[in-house]
């Protein structure tokens, strides 16, 4: 995934299926080299705010 790509694109591109939410996305810088790698659950944690 581009790291211009917001979350919620990202968290489509993984899918419905909840046993995705372990999956990982490696993230590009615009030549695509590797930026680093996030876990699709983390994005959705990060999306939804802080929990209470």
């Amino acid at each position: 995934m581009p790291k211009t790509t917001p979350a919620i694109a990202a968290m489509q591109v993984a899918g419905q299926d909840s046993a995705r939410v372990y999956d990982d996305l490696v993230v590009t810088d615009e030549v695509g080299g590797c930026l680093g790698v996030v876990r699709v659950s983390d994005l959705m944690r990060a999306a939804t705010g802080p929990y209470r």
